[in-house]
């Protein structure tokens, strides 16, 4: 030991070391790296999922407990019991937390119920199929030209639109016309 105690010792100012040359590359490459692009609004993506389907991939939005429960079912062999369910969380997870757990998996759609407390994957769902857009209503004039054709009485498709019998016999001919379409069940 010696005499000097630690506050009797004089502070002695340290002289800075200048950064490397590889240390200034690679932080002036991580500072563009960084930059955001003059066109990026900072808005974030947002990834479109398509259809769910649990024996591919899990969410990344799960909880543990939910993702224990998917990976046990996806690991298992047919149906699994809530208790076999419990015994593949982590230590201490109260059984309430994993009934919970399978309640909102099943309310979900990724799991089902096969039993009294049996459990399994569920099924796929098949793609829904796009609906057809429907057809606007004919304009007036089209449906002028449809009630004309059908034979009514010119006279009387001309008071129904308030207008002179000889407006309507200046409406296009048959050939200008598309056809009316055809009915379809909604």
């Amino acid at each position: 030991m010696t005499d000097v105690s630690v506050g009797e010792m004089p502070i002695e100012p340290v002289p800075s070391i200048p950064p490397g040359p590889e240390a200034t590359a690679e932080l002036e490459r991580a500072v563009q790296a960084a930059e955001v692009p003059a066109g990026d609004t900072g808005e974030v993506e947002t990834e479109v999922v398509e259809s769910f389907d649990p024996r591919v991939s899990i969410p990344e939005t799960l909880g543990p407990v939910r993702r224990a429960i998917l990976e046990g079912l996806i690991d298992g062999e047919g149906a699994l019991s809530v208790a076999e369910l419990h015994a593949l969380m982590p230590l201490g997870t109260p059984r309430g937390t994993v009934e919970a757990a399978i309640l909102r998996e099943y309310r979900s759609g990724r799991i089902e119920r096969v039993g009294p407390g049996l459990y399994v994957l569920a099924k796929p769902k098949p793609a829904e199929q796009p609906k057809s857009a429907r057809q606007p209503p004919p304009t007036p004039i089209e449906e002028a030209l449809w009630r004309r054709d059908a034979g009514e009485p010119l006279t009387e498709i001309a008071r129904s639109y308030n207008v002179s019998h000889s407006t309507i016999s200046r409406l296009p001919q048959p050939s200008t016309v598309a056809s009316p379409p055809a009915y379809q069940h909604p």
